[in-house]
């Protein structure tokens, strides 16, 4: 639920409530939700490079290793803590590919934008995966298509 925020109802409070009751240890769960140090330093450098359009961050990296993937859908959700940003999109390079991750809390529809692209998932969270090795040509793209929807 991202810390109570997306996607949370009644029910979550009551499942939430019930560990507890039963023991749960907060601590435990954070420390075993912990990320690493290498994705760490990754996310907070993709969102270092953050371009705002509209109300909508962009951000890319070019690095590809182990920590990219999980840092670029990190670094997605970290855009959104930023003051006025209603939605994101985070590119990086996967393979011969350049994938995009992209959040909102619902107001731009991210599903339509990545369905758009060749992709799909969620009003709040979807992906695509463009296969092409141009960031400036998925950019392109992706600008195109996040007007289409604001």
């Amino acid at each position: 639920t991202k810390n109570f925020v997306m996607n949370t109802g009644a029910g979550t409070f009551r499942n939430a409530a019930f560990l507890r009751q039963n023991r749960a240890d907060p601590v435990l769960i954070k420390k075993m939700f912990s990320e690493s140090v290498e994705v760490c330093k990754r996310k907070y450098d993709i969102v270092s490079q953050v371009e705002l359009f509209e109300h909508v961050a962009i951000a890319k990296t070019e690095s590809q290793d182990e920590y990219t993937r999980i840092a670029t859908a990190q670094a997605a959700d970290e855009l959104l803590t930023i003051n006025g940003v209603v939605a994101s999109f985070v590119m990086c390079p996967s393979g011969e590919d350049i994938n995009i991750s992209a959040r909102s809390f619902g107001d731009i529809d991210v599903q339509k934008i990545m369905a758009r692209l060749g992709g799909g998932g969620h009003k709040t969270a979807a992906a695509c995966q463009i296969k092409t090795k141009d960031f400036k040509m998925v950019e392109k793209r992706l600008r195109a298509a996040i007007a289409e929807f604001i």
